[in-house]
C-alpha cells in the first residue's frame, strides 16, 4: 500500500505558543549554531512570514539538529523575536547627519525598508498584536519598544540641546507621531509606505497643520 508522506512539523505546533525569553535551559549555546539559526529564521520570516515558519525549514537552512532548536527556544514567537531583533541590530544604523530632522528621517526610512522586506512586517505586527493579549510574550514590548526608543530619545535630546526641538516637547509623543503611522499602515495594508509618506509625516510633525504654525488649541 502506498504511504503518505509525513506532514512538516511546525514550530507553532511542536512548541508552545508562549513567547518572551522562555528559552530552554541546558548546555551552553554554540555561538555559530545560534547565529546560523537566527539567520535562517530571519530569511524564512521574510520569505514566508510567521505562519510558514517550520522547524524542518529552519534545520535545513541552518544545518543544525532539531534538538538544538528545541533546546534554546520553546516557541516560534521567541525565536522569531530574537531573529527580528538580530535584523534590526544589524540593518538599522544610527545616523549622525548633524540635523535632528534628517537623523529622524533616516531612521524612519530604514525602519520602513526593513519591515517591508518580505514577510517581516507581517511578523512584526503579528507579534505586536499578540503581545497585547498574551502576558507570556509581553517581553516583545520591552525589547522592541522600550529598548528601541532609547536610540530615538537620544536623537531628540540632542535636538533639544541644539535648539532644533522645543524643550517642552514630549519625547514619547514625538516617537508615536513619527513612527505610529508606519506601524498603522503595516497593520492595515491600505496604503504604501514610501519616502513621500515619511516626508509628509515629518513636515506635519515639525511644522504643524495650521498655516500660522501656531498651536491649534490656542
Amino acid at each position: 500500500m502506498p504511504t503518505s508522506s509525513a506532514p512538516k512539523k511546525s514550530l507553532e505546533t511542536k512548541l508552545p505558543e508562549g513567547g518572551g525569553d522562555q528559552r530552554r535551559r541546558g548546555r551552553p549555546r554554540s555561538s555559530r549554531s545560534h547565529e546560523a539559526i537566527l539567520a535562517a529564521v530571519g530569511r524564512l520570516l521574510r520569505k514566508h512570514g510567521l505562519p510558514g515558519l517550520t522547524v524542518d525549514a529552519v534545520v535545513a537552512d541552518a544545518r543544525v539538529s532539531k534538538g538544538t532548536v528545541y533546546r534554546w527556544w520553546v516557541s516560534k514567537h521567541s525565536v522569531a523575536m530574537d531573529a527580528i531583533l538580530r535584523i534590526f541590530n544589524s540593518e538599522l544604523k544610527v545616523p549622525d547627519t548633524g540635523s535632528t530632522i534628517e537623523d529622524l528621517r533616516s531612521l524612519m526610512k530604514q525602519f520602513a525598508t526593513v519591515l517591508q522586506n518580505g514577510g517581516l512586517g507581517y511578523t512584526y505586527v503579528t507579534l505586536l498584536v499578540e503581545a497585547q493579549q498574551n502576558q507570556r510574550i509581553e517581553e516583545f514590548h520591552q525589547r522592541f519598544f522600550v529598548e528601541r526608543r532609547e536610540v530615538l530619545y537620544e536623537i531628540i535630546r540632542k535636538g533639544i540641546k541644539k535648539g532644533e526641538i522645543t524643550a517642552q516637547a514630549d519625547p514619547d509623543l514625538i516617537v508615536d507621531v513619527l513612527f505610529g503611522p508606519i506601524i498603522f499602515r503595516l497593520l492595515t495594508g491600505l496604503r504604501t509606505i514610501d519616502d513621500r509618506m515619511i516626508n509628509d509625516i515629518l513636515a506635519t510633525a515639525f511644522h504643524g497643520l495650521t498655516p500660522s504654525a501656531r498651536d491649534p488649541g490656542k
